[in-house]
């Protein structure tokens, strides 16, 4: 009796093992595919949000027209006005519901006036549903995009304003563009299903509270989350595919019948192979072949566990090199949208994974830092191109929607089974040592190491590589001296040395 139950103890565990082997296996898989239309979603969301701007900055395009129009003489009559507006109106968009001119921020001539006598005379910075955007307008002499919101004539509807200037460049007024909420909202509908989408929108400033487009059970199903910010508009966007995240696989849930199967077999042919053998053994001592058949047929069954952890390891492998193909499609992306930077991110990675080597650091931290510098810039996929390629200097708010690129990279890559670490070097790559970096203002050892060798590692190709704003790049003695300059307040003072030692070896 006793024996017996040793033999069905060693049979269940290798049933048991064998078993576990398959539901790594098919946890491995689903993992793949789920990364897979992940990945899938978020390139069919950037085609979808570049729909989407080209829609709003088509009605800018119009009040920019008009504006050009109104320019041309000093006061054009209504009449020229109105008959203008009617060709502009019916040659570039049905959705358009009046176009009007203000005066400072009162309103003196809309188009058409039947339906909308009522808004003469009104001044907009007394409505509170309008006060803000039309005050903006007027403080930054920049085009706006409101909305949804309630329009005074009835209804809802989405409102672009764009300022007009004197000739000497001061603020005069405005002119303001009012699009059908309806329509404007079933053409974004229209748009989504166009690209396999479900979408839930909000004002940046009301997430997650208040969505003016969408399911709001989309929250509850594991949903990508983007910033579309730009000029005229900040709202957050929801994505799921449409109809859902595929949670079953056929093919996969074989497997796992299969696998329960080939357990419960190995199990049974495993007690019964082992008892008869130790039967045999007790009985039949003089019956060596026998003995040697079991132990043949063991060995089997143990190069058959073999084989099947071989397996495992190369499916393991295939599961990491498809991630960092998916990380490579985000950095190739992310060069897309800034051809000044190109191969940015590829240098910064291999400069920080040599400083991590003549640190001392482990393999695993290398992985890490290779994963987190190659990443460390994907926030710039949510910043628009007009400032990422501006030559020039930036505005103060310019710089700011630069600044939000960590804390953007970081909602990107929240959801992923990234470690901790690699989000880490994503959100604080830009904070300094002194506490005057962003997003957070992080101080000295609250720093990660990995994200003080990025840092380094990145002002460095940024200043000895050619960007949009600066034509001649630093030579590289002038950026080992401009690193020295910020050792202790920019960056740690121990990374430095480590970082300017392999620049000078380079140098010689």
């Amino acid at each position: 009796m006793k024996n017996r139950l040793i033999i069905f103890l060693i049979s269940a565990s290798i049933a048991l093992g064998l078993f576990l082997l398959v539901l790594k296996y098919i946890e491995i898989e689903k993992d793949r595919l789920y990364e897979a239309e992940r990945s899938t979603t978020a390139e069919r969301y950037v085609r979808f949000q570049s729909a989407v701007e080209s829609l709003i900055s088509d009605n800018i395009t119009i009040l920019n027209g008009y504006t050009a129009f109104l320019s041309m003489e000093e006061k054009p009559s209504q009449e020229s006005a109105v008959n203008y507006l009617e060709n502009l109106v019916d040659e570039n968009n049905s959705y358009i519901k009046n176009i009007s001119t203000l005066e400072d921020t009162t309103i003196s001539f809309i188009y058409p006036l039947d339906g909308n006598q009522s808004a003469i005379g009104l001044n907009l910075s007394e409505l509170e549903s309008q006060r803000d955007p039309v005050l903006k307008v007027k403080q930054s002499l920049k085009p706006v995009f409101q909305g949804p919101v309630e329009l005074v004539q009835g209804g809802s509807g989405f409102v672009a304003r764009v300022p007009t200037l004197s000739k000497s460049g001061d603020y005069q007024g405005q002119i303001s563009l009012v699009v059908s909420g309806d329509s404007f909202l079933q053409e974004i509908d229209r748009l989504s299903k166009l690209h396999g989408l479900e979408v839930l929108f909000f004002k940046t400033s009301e997430y997650p509270k208040a969505p003016f487009y969408g399911d709001a059970s989309i929250l509850d199903k594991r949903p990508l989350n983007f910033f579309m910010i730009n000029d005229y508009i900040s709202w957050k966007v929801a994505v799921i595919p449409f109809g859902g995240w595929s949670e079953k696989y056929s093919t996969i849930d074989m497997s796992l019948k299969l696998g329960l199967l080939f357990s419960l077999i190995v199990f049974f042919l495993t007690f019964f192979s082992i008892d008869f053998f130790d039967q045999s053994r007790v009985k039949l001592k003089e019956k060596n072949f026998e003995i040697t058949y079991q132990r043949d047929e063991i060995e089997a069954l143990y190069e058959q566990a073999y084989s099947m952890n071989q397996e495992l390891e190369s499916l393991i492998s295939r599961n990491k090199k498809n991630f960092f193909d998916t990380v490579s499609s985000l950095v190739h992306a992310l060069d897309a949208k800034d051809p000044y930077t190109g191969g940015h991110s590829q240098r910064v990675k291999e400069y920080s994974v040599k400083t991590a080597e003549r640190m001392g650091l482990d393999e695993g931290s290398k992985e890490i830092l290779s994963f987190g510098s190659i990443l460390h810039d994907v926030g710039k996929i949510g910043i628009p191109d007009s400032i990422l390629n501006k030559e020039g200097s930036l505005t103060d708010e310019e710089y700011d929607m630069i600044k939000n690129h960590p804390k953007i990279g970081f909602n990107i890559i929240e959801s992923l089974e990234l470690d901790h670490e690699t989000k880490r070097i994503i959100h604080e790559h830009h904070e300094r040592v002194d506490g005057s970096g962003y997003p957070n203002k992080l101080l000295g050892d609250d720093i990660h190491l990995f994200s003080k060798i990025v840092c380094v590692a990145d002002a460095f190709d940024a200043m000895t590589s050619k960007r949009s704003y600066r034509e001649t790049p630093m030579s590289q003695s002038e950026a080992i001296a401009e690193l020295e300059r910020n050792r202790g307040t920019q960056f740690d003072s121990q990374v430095l040395d480590v970082f300017v030692d392999i620049l000078r070896e380079e140098l010689k």
